[in-house]
This record gives C-alpha cells, structure tokens and sequence, in this order.
C-alpha cells in the first residue's frame, strides 16, 4: 500500500494530500532543517479538520515528527534515529532492545548459544562483533519462514545482548542467524538452533 505523500516540491498553503480520501492536509511549513547532523529540506503538514494532527517530513528519511489528538488525548513522536541505505543516523539502540554489554574489540565475531534454552516465553542472544559494520540478527521458524528481525543496524565492536519475546509462537524448533558485514569485505553468518517449550 505504498504511495507517494509528498514529492516535497509543495508550497506554502498548498493542498498535499488525502489519507483513505476523506482527510485533506495543507502544507503550513517548509523549511531547512538540521536533520541526523544534515541540513535538509522539510514540509509540515497539518489536518484541516478538527483536532491537533500532523506530520513532518524530511527529504530523503521520511517522517521524523508526528503529533495528534484533541483536548487531553493528545500524543507527538519523533524519530530518534534510522538506518537508511546501511547507513546509520541518530539512535537505534533504544528502539531495537539492544544493550551493549562491553565495548572492548572481541577477537573475532560470533554468536553465543541463546539462554535459557529451551525458554518460555522469553531468551536472550549474545553476540560479539569484531569491526564496525552491518549486523543483522534474524528469527525464524523450523521451515526458514522468518519471524522476526531483531538487529538490523550499524554496530560498532563490541559484546551485545538482545531478547526475544516468543508468548505469541508456538512450541518447536526456531533458529536465529547473526550476519554481519564489515568495511573491509569480511562478513561473518552463524545460525543456531532453539526450542520453545510451552
């Protein structure tokens, strides 16, 4: 269901855009902003309708602010980091679950046997990387379907830890796989087995 919001060529006070084709919103803003430590070009769009709603745009990211309600039920988000294209802006780790246990260079990457195995409804991963790079880490189910992707982000060196909550899931056999790239061409993929027993 992807569709073009904004080419951000809109002016000022110009119609933007229709969501389920009933909710007009006018572009009340556009601007420069410094967005991730970039200057980048922004539009602010705000429901003509009742309420406090609206949106902010940034070229090349997408939203990074958003806001709504009326009265007392009122709510705001902001993006707090992202990674695009590989690359990462702003601060994930709070976002992803994932704490970093030591920053001390490991000698080589791997991934740890989770605990507790076999768990239920939750266990934890760790995993060490060697040199800074992409690092993906995936859940899936005993026929490969993936489940769940729990790290998918710019790390640097270091020993990290993430959860998985499996309550949803039924007992069996899952696997999770590390993969991680770095600069110099060196890439590292582990897959280990796990049970969850309810």
């Amino acid at each position: 269901n992807e569709r073009m919001v904004d080419s951000l060529s809109m002016r000022l006070n110009d119609s933007a855009w229709r969501n389920c084709g009933t909710s007009l919103f006018t572009c009340i803003d556009t601007n420069i902003r410094t967005v991730f430590g970039t200057q980048r070009r922004t539009k602010h769009f705000r429901y003509n309708g009742e309420g406090n709603v609206g949106n902010v745009y940034a070229r090349d990211i997408g939203i990074i602010s958003a806001y709504g309600g009326s009265g007392q039920n009122l709510y705001g988000m902001e993006l707090l980091g992202c990674v695009l294209d590989g690359v990462l802006y702003g601060d994930t780790s709070m976002l992803m679950g994932i704490t970093q246990l030591s920053s001390e260079v490991p000698f080589e990457f791997s991934l740890s046997q989770n605990y507790p195995n076999p768990f239920n409804p939750t266990t934890n991963f760790e995993f060490r990387i060697a040199d800074f790079g992409s690092v993906r880490l995936t859940v899936f189910d005993g026929l490969g379907k993936q489940i769940q992707v729990l790290v998918n982000q710019q790390l640097s060196p270091g020993t990290y830890e993430v959860d998985f909550e499996g309550s949803k899931l039924p007992s069996g056999v899952y696997y999770y796989r590390l993969d991680a790239s770095a600069p110099l061409g060196v890439t590292y993929t582990e897959t280990k087995k796990m049970v969850l027993i309810k």
